[in-house]
């Protein structure tokens, strides 16, 4: 299956170094790494990397020739190293050395170069080189979890002892897909026996997975419980209204039906003297909202009040 290489634009300021690169014009370094000569310039390579530059300004034999050799590393690598501190990116296809497509098309191949890359920047001590291979290696393995490729750039990657990055790496890869493992995946399962500290690093994840999964439930248990504290106190206010309410309105209806019983003792004892009836009316005009409207005792104005 072919998968298309990506295409990547260039700034202005990229074409020029790109040039820069491609023609060795002004260059001041050379880089040897097998059968490949890089022609590069020092104020670019050094200041990126204290090895280059430890190189060219201490007294080694480098810092006379002004030639350094890299025969242990693979020249495709030091071709996307050197493609780095030129342009800021790296891609599967040369800038310089002429590659053939099938290589950028090979899946397996894309995780082990993104691998290589990393090893390379550790290496040489070019820190953002290695953050952006990470990059490249998680976003690629994520897409390759079950390929073969992905077991062959892991046992690469797993090779650097001093670095705990590619270890916490594959360990997360595994740990997100352990739900899609199955017995078919043999190769995964011993790559976890091989490498001892990896199963370390699947568990230390599964932990940290739990410990933030219940993080998230206390969390919302918390808000769910000032929700209803809220609910509550909101509710015992209302409860206190509505109290205060139905004491008003019973206080009312005690003073409408004192005042219905004042009206039936005029109406069925019409013998009874006004000045007894008004000494209990006087009673009934302390309670209520009537004694506002009529004096205590003023027997006169209740009987017109009730005339009317």
């Amino acid at each position: 299956m072919e998968h298309p290489s990506p295409t990547y634009e260039l700034s202005e300021a990229q074409k020029y170094f790109e040039r820069l690169l491609l023609s060795g014009e002004y260059s001041d370094l050379k880089i040897f790494c097998q059968d490949i000569t890089f022609n590069v310039h020092q104020c670019i390579i050094c200041p990126q990397s204290s090895f280059f530059r430890a190189a060219i300004e201490h007294p080694f034999k480098e810092s006379s020739t002004r030639v350094i050799e890299l025969p242990a590393d693979h020249p495709g690598t030091v071709e996307r190293m050197i493609s780095y501190l030129y342009l800021k990116d790296y891609r599967q296809t040369g800038h310089i050395i002429p590659m053939a497509a099938a290589e950028d098309e090979d899946l397996a191949q894309v995780g082990l170069n993104h691998a290589d890359v990393y090893i390379t920047a550790d290496k040489y001590d070019i820190q953002l080189l290695k953050s952006l291979a990470a990059t490249k290696m998680t976003s690629w393995a994520k897409s390759n979890f079950k390929s073969p490729g992905f077991v062959d750039m892991a046992r690469h990657i797993l090779q650097m002892k001093h670095d705990a990055w590619p270890c916490e790496f594959i360990g997360k890869c595994i740990k997100d897909n352990l739900r899609n493992l199955t017995r078919d995946d043999a190769e995964i399962l011993k790559l976890i026996g091989d490498f001892g500290l990896l199963g370390g690093a699947i568990l230390m994840g599964l932990l940290e997975s739990d410990m933030l999964r219940d993080t998230r439930l206390e969390a919302e248990n918390a808000r769910e419980k000032r929700r209803l504290q809220d609910e509550v106190a909101t509710l015992k206010r209302d409860n206190a209204a509505l109290k205060n309410e139905n004491s008003a309105l019973k206080r009312n209806i005690t003073t409408l039906q004192r005042w219905q019983g004042g009206l039936h003792y005029r109406e069925g004892d019409p013998l009874a003297s006004e000045g007894s009836f008004a000494k209990r009316a006087s009673n009934y005009l302390e309670i209520g909202d009537i004694r506002n409207t009529y004096d205590d005792g003023d027997a006169g104005s209740f009987w017109r009040a009730f005339d009317k």
